[in-house]
């Protein structure tokens, strides 16, 4: 093919659009072009002005076309190789995940196998410490003992032994704290007990005594006045005669038993009160020990259920640890409190 301006004959897109194939066309058609020299003041010469301008844009129009057409074959041929590429590509991964699947297996079983051996060994790690009675402390420290670091530790088992004795550790000093703790707590119990009930026999103490000084003055009252009437009444008998003497010695003995009655009683009264109050303070003791029972049952149920959250919150922590996930591991704890305050739907924590 050939233009007005140019001979172009079976143009080869890859030679003319390579770095520099266009220079030596375009010179040429720069040269033909330029070697005009029209006279514009004729028709002829604008003429000839007007059908060479046309020539050049004939001449860029073809060669657009065909860097056009050849842009074209090139994309289409890459689309074919990016297609090839793509299928060579899941066929090998498929390949590639066929032959490594039995040593995927393998090291997935390892890990599994070493999650478990480091899911045992953390649960050493768990201090139970804090205030919990002696008992308790001394009962988890018999089941760790129970636990025997034994050939399903593998290569770990001296990580898990000293795990275990580190634990074993820690348990006998809180054990003996929380011993400490008991026997302090009881003579410090024991000492205000004495401390009370010193008070309350002395209170008991003074109350019987104020009782008995009350009925002894009163019995004291009574007998003087019995006695200055027994003696008015004498003086009355003297004067009215030997007649009266029988009656007046009669009502001197009634009044000295009325006297002595007036004492039984008032000694009945101050012993029946102290009886009261033994029998109140008792009361009060009984109901001080319920109370203080009830609520030591109360704590340490409540300490122990505390220490089980944990126990399982920490465990949860643990296995979750275990995962890929480091950058949310500083919000571990935040995540198990949801689970367990059950903002999480579907997601609930056994204890």
């Amino acid at each position: 093919m050939t233009t007005d301006l140019i001979p172009l004959e079976n143009p080869q897109p890859s030679a003319l659009f390579a770095p520099g194939g266009l220079e030596t066309i375009l010179a040429r058609i720069e040269t033909e072009a330029r070697a005009l020299v029209p006279d514009i003041s004729t028709v002829k010469g604008r003429a000839a002005v007007a059908s060479l301008a046309a020539k050049v844009a004939k001449a860029k129009t073809y060669l657009d076309g065909l860097g056009k057409d050849y842009t074209s074959d090139l994309k289409r041929q890459t689309s074919a190789v990016d297609a090839e590429r793509r299928a060579m590509r899941d066929r090998l991964d498929s390949l590639k995940a066929e032959v490594r699947k039995p040593l995927d297996d393998w090291e997935q079983a390892e890990v599994d196998r070493v999650l478990g051996i480091r899911r045992r060994i953390a649960m050493f790690s768990d201090t139970w410490l804090g205030d919990q009675p002696a008992s308790f402390y001394a009962d988890t420290l018999a089941e760790l003992q129970a636990e025997a670091i034994d050939e399903t530790y593998a290569e770990f088992q001296a990580e898990a032994q000293a795990a275990k004795e580190a634990c074993l550790y820690r348990l006998t000093q809180a054990r003996d704290a929380a011993l400490h703790r008991e026997e302090e707590a009881s003579r410090i119990a024991a000492e205000a007990e004495a401390a009370r009930a010193k008070a309350q026999q002395e209170r008991e103490d003074r109350i019987a005594r104020e009782a008995a000084e009350r009925a002894t003055r009163e019995a004291q009252q009574k007998a003087e006045q019995e006695r200055i009437r027994m003696a008015q009444a004498q003086a009355h008998a003297i004067a009215e005669g030997d007649a009266r003497r029988k009656a007046a010695e009669q009502a001197q003995a009634e009044a000295e038993r009325r006297t002595r009655e007036a004492a039984a009683r008032a000694e009945r009264d101050i012993a029946l009160a102290k009886a009261r109050e033994a029998a109140s303070a008792q009361l009060e003791r009984d109901r001080a020990a319920a109370e203080a029972r009830a609520k030591e049952v109360a704590d340490a149920k409540r300490a122990a259920d505390k220490a089980h959250r944990e126990r399982i919150h920490a465990e949860i922590e643990t296995d979750i640890d275990t995962m890929p996930l480091d950058e949310y591991r500083d919000y571990l704890p935040q995540l198990v409190e949801a689970i367990a305050a059950g903002r999480i739907r579907h997601l609930v924590i056994h204890y």
